[in-house]
């Protein structure tokens, strides 16, 4: 954990958990669980990953893939195809499938007690007429509970970012080396997600040297906000999450 500019506090973890839960938690502060994109667990298990943190752990889960993903998605095959009607799932579609999709997701962040939850678009979910009407519909009448809604949205062009964003209350999700966040909801709070991509460099393998982590902090104290959640999400996160941490707090384990 950290302290930005202005009493802004910096929360630095990894999209998973390298080494395991317990491990994890003994270094860092916040995790993004990514795991429950492609199958949540049972609520017994979401408890029992909550009870095995400090209390001031923060929990961000990424929302099951049957609220953003149709079934015909590589993610979906991973893990098998969904039953039913196939055709009903992802898109932020207005069918009981995805509705049921996002109440179980809601469940498991109950459970764990979590802080956000972030709902991630294919980036064939483009920001036309009817992607549009489906965000604001499903935003508009999905439960919330007490939870912050970060939405990632890939195939969406910063004009319609921002206009979602403002209308619904959520945090738009960026990696900062692509992009500053149009919003950051109603609690002022920054989503960013590292994919070892500076603009042109090996996504997802690249690993992240000691000039890139200078900009990345100049970045996020330039961002007007009291909290930064600030994710690693490359081949190599475990280590520059933790030089990361080092840097805006002090040595870690």
């Amino acid at each position: 954990m950290g302290r930005g500019s202005a009493g802004m506090r910096i929360l630095v973890g990894c999209c998973g958990v390298p080494g395991g839960l317990a491990r994890y938690a003994r270094t860092f502060p916040v995790v993004e669980l990514n795991s429950t994109f492609y199958r949540l667990p049972r609520t017994e298990t979401a408890r029992r990953w909550r009870s095995s943190v400090p209390g001031d752990f923060v929990f961000c889960v990424k929302a099951f893939q049957g609220v953003t993903h149709p079934a015909g998605s590589p993610t979906w095959r991973r893990f098998g195809i969904p039953p039913g009607r196939q055709d009903r799932y992802g898109l932020l579609q207005d069918t009981p499938e995805v509705w049921d999709s996002w109440e179980r997701t809601l469940e498991i962040c109950g459970a764990l007690r979590a802080r956000a939850v972030l709902v991630q678009l294919p980036a064939r979910f483009k920001d036309d007429s009817g992607a549009c009407r489906a965000a604001r519909r499903f935003f508009r009448k999905a439960p919330r509970e007490k939870l912050e809604v970060a939405v990632e949205l890939r195939g969406w062009g910063e004009a319609a970012i921002a206009a979602l964003c403002a209308d619904q209350d959520l945090i738009d999700v960026r990696d900062p080396f692509r992009g500053r966040p149009a919003s950051f909801g109603p609690h002022r709070t920054a989503y960013l997600r590292l994919h070892g991509s500076p603009p042109g460099l090996r996504p997802y393998r690249y690993s992240y040297t000691a000039g890139d982590l200078i900009r990345l902090e100049e970045k996020i104290r330039s961002l007007p906000v009291r909290e930064a959640l600030v994710f690693f999400n490359n081949l190599s996160m475990d280590r520059d999450a933790r030089a990361f941490l080092r840097r805006v707090s002090g040595p870690c384990a």
